[in-house]
């Protein structure tokens, strides 16, 4: 007959042989939930990919449009408005419905040149050696108001004094317009 085998080592063996089985068991199943939760997330990742691209494929990016921002800050200091008008011409601004007795109407009127189209301009005019007289009516849904100016010298329509007074013109309806 054989030998009994000793208790004492058989058990040490086996309870080594279960410990090495336990850890082997919990290290698998700890990848495999860490794998399947890799799997889960690069699964939702390249669906959620693929809807944004469709989404943004469908949008028409002309369409959008931006909302326009005007930021006004407040003006500490204003400038003083001087526009620089010859030294010999007398130049007025004046209120509607102050009479001037100035009778030759002007059918091209020298205030029109450099204002925008919807502005309605009528003037007068006295010519004589000495000097030109013109006032120009100026309307537009916003402002009315007259411009008075006698200038000296033999002026006729190609002189350079008209460029001038136009120009004068322009810079007085833009200051009571945005005024």
């Amino acid at each position: 007959m054989l030998p009994k085998p000793d208790k004492s080592s058989k058990k040490s063996s086996l309870e080594q042989l279960d410990f090495v089985e336990t850890i082997n068991d919990a290290d698998k199943t700890k990848k495999k939930r860490l794998s399947i939760l890799i799997f889960l997330f690069l699964t939702v990742g390249v669906s959620f990919c693929f809807i944004a691209y469709r989404q943004i494929k469908n949008t028409n990016f002309e369409q959008i449009k931006i909302p326009n921002l005007s930021l006004k800050l407040p003006t500490v200091f204003q400038s003083k408005f001087s526009p620089d008008i010859p030294q010999n011409w007398t130049f007025e601004v004046l209120s509607t419905g102050t009479t001037l007795s100035l009778k030759t109407v002007n059918p091209t009127p020298y205030a029109k040149k450099y204002l925008p189209n919807g502005v309605v301009v009528s003037e007068k005019t006295n010519s004589t050696p000495d000097y030109l007289e013109i006032v120009s009516s100026i309307s537009t849904p916003k402002t009315k108001f007259e411009i008075y100016a006698k200038i000296p010298g033999n002026i006729n329509s190609s002189s350079p004094e008209i460029d001038v007074f136009s120009r004068l013109v322009e810079t007085f309806y833009w200051h009571l317009l945005n005024s």
